[in-house]
């Protein structure tokens, strides 16, 4: 009887045992995680959230479900499967909960234009029209003899470049920013013991406000919009519009844009411009089309551009600070309330002002300088239109004559 009791108890000892886990279980399961931990998106996108243990030694138990709960579905919604789906724009945070533990993904759905990200330029044009010619000396102290010209760079989005064959290349929609400033030019007819194409001594820009008479290197005309004059051309587009007159609309809208065969003033400096692709009957192999009017204007900057471009006809950034100040062009036309009628033949305003979307957008690429950057550090950059003429004609055919609807962002 002494000796059956004990093996019974032994026997219930021993399944004590075996049935608990050492404190320090290294395997133990202490949390979750979810993968990614942070999304940036814009509205449309879509991602799968994943969860794991934390340890990753340890397991999940499959027959515990994962529910997943969003903080704000107006910005973000979630799958009981993990899918999320950008909807509108804010922060939104994901919440994953596998029994007692949860974890959070947090989610940016920016828009369009909060989502662009500037690493490359073209320097599209170099203008000497009246430039005097002057001896530079540069940083390292070599003297060129040159121009203080005007360039026009395009400081171009991720995902729109020229390519290694000369072609405008990226996906539906391109957006650049079109800056005009001054620029140390040292052209190799001038410099023949150089050798170079094209020489630059100036890598540098900011964007600011100087007096008129003044010209100064490193300095480019920030954005502007001169309401007043831009108000009165949209006015005339709405009255052409209304009148049937299809070609005076779209003159009108020129001359709103300040298009440079008009020689409108009503928007000058830096401008953000956006353009589509699109295949058309007449046009079977594609071309980016464009608004007639700017999508905003650039009010700050500064920018360094250097030698290192994706491609032989683009250069590289070593940083930038933009700021953008969209028009509003969501339920407004160019930043003008134009009410349109239901069979599309009429306008009317609702406002007679100029509506902005939302705060400043603020772009920057890599650290800024704390110190006045070399004002003639020597660069070779390429030009389109000089070092590359055919490419740039190529390109002009590629962009379509601009167009009246507004690109869809």
């Amino acid at each position: 009887m002494k000796k059956s009791l004990f093996f019974a108890l032994f026997a219930c000892v021993a399944l004590a045992f075996v049935g608990c886990e050492p404190e320090n279980d290294p395997n133990k399961l202490t949390g979750i995680t979810v993968t990614p931990s942070e999304l940036s998106m814009v509205p449309g996108d879509g991602a799968r959230l994943k969860v794991t243990a934390v340890p990753t030694t340890a397991t999940l138990d499959e027959t515990v479900v994962i529910t997943w709960e969003s903080s704000d579905t107006t910005v973000a919604t979630v799958t009981d499967k993990g899918a999320v789906t950008a909807v509108g724009y804010g922060k939104a945070n994901i919440t994953a909960t596998y029994g007692e533990y949860k974890a959070i993904c947090s989610v940016w759905v920016k828009t369009y234009f909060e989502s662009l990200v500037f690493t490359q330029a073209v320097v599209w044009d170099i203008d000497t029209t009246g430039c005097p010619i002057d001896t530079i000396t540069a940083s390292d102290s070599t003297e060129y003899v040159g121009y203080l010209a005007n360039a026009e760079l395009w400081l171009c989005a991720d995902g729109f470049y020229v390519n290694e064959s000369g072609y405008l290349d990226g996906g539906e929609l391109a957006s650049y920013i079109a800056v005009k400033a001054p620029m140390y030019y040292a052209p190799a007819d001038l410099n023949p013991e150089i050798g170079y194409g094209t020489q630059f001594c100036l890598g540098e820009w900011a964007l600011a406000e100087l007096p008129e008479d003044s010209i100064k290197a490193k300095v480019g005309a920030p954005g502007q919009l001169n309401e007043e004059e831009y108000m009165a051309y949209m006015g005339m587009a709405v009255q052409y519009y209304n009148a049937g007159d299809v070609n005076m609309f779209y003159t009108a809208l020129l001359y709103a844009g300040a298009d440079p065969r008009t020689g409108s003033t009503s928007i000058t400096g830096a401008t953000m411009n956006t353009m589509q692709f699109q295949v058309t009957e007449s046009n079977p192999d594609g071309a980016y089309y464009s608004s007639y009017i700017p999508d905003g204007i650039v009010t700050e900057g500064m920018l360094s551009l250097n030698a290192e471009g994706i491609s032989p006809f683009m250069c590289g950034m070593d940083y930038n600070y933009l700021k953008f100040r969209e028009f509003e062009n969501t339920e407004y036309w160019w930043g003008c309330n134009w009410l349109l009628n239901e069979d599309e033949t009429q306008f009317s305003w609702g406002d007679d002002q100029v509506m902005h979307w939302g705060q400043e957008v603020v772009y920057q690429l890599g650290e800024l300088p704390t110190a006045e950057p070399q004002e003639m550090k020597p660069m070779h950059l390429p030009v389109l239109t000089i070092d590359y003429p055919e490419v740039a004609e190529r390109i002009k055919k590629q962009l379509q004559e601009n167009n009246a609807l507004r690109v869809k962002k």
